[in-house]
């Protein structure tokens, strides 16, 4: 038979691994949280060049007179963020947790000058204007 203090330890030590295990589960559930969120980050920033390359791809097999404008959402998951056109690409560029991270899509166009925004720009007008395409 087991003496009563021999129960209380056992007691102590169960839910002492008990204790543990939840803060281990806590831990990692932070890390899969941090992950998760800059995940999230990455997908939206890499939609938006996305929908900017298609735009500008489409503007560039377009008859002259198209033009288009696209609203540049004011950040990508609370984050500032830089467009830049540069000659045959463009990019979108944001800072994750302390890290620059760059999203880089090929245009069927050429841009003479490189181009930047930011999500303080507001709108983007594409117009194609005899035989090339202009961002404003």
């Amino acid at each position: 038979m087991k003496k009563k203090g021999q129960a209380s330890v056992e007691l102590m030590l169960l839910m002492g691994i008990g204790i543990i295990l939840v803060l281990g589960f806590a831990v990692a559930e932070v890390f899969y949280l941090d992950f998760t969120t800059s995940r999230k980050t990455s997908v939206e920033a890499q939609g938006l060049v996305q929908i900017l390359k298609n735009e500008i791809n489409l503007a560039a097999v377009a008859e002259n007179g198209y033009t288009k404008t696209i609203t540049l959402p004011s950040s990508i998951d609370g984050k500032d963020y830089d467009v830049i056109f540069n000659e045959r690409e463009v990019t979108v560029t944001i800072n994750i947790d302390g890290q620059q991270s760059d999203w880089v899509e090929v245009l069927l166009t050429h841009f003479d000058a490189a181009q930047s925004f930011d999500e303080n720009t507001g709108d983007i007008t594409i117009t194609k204007e005899d035989n090339i395409v202009t961002l404003t």
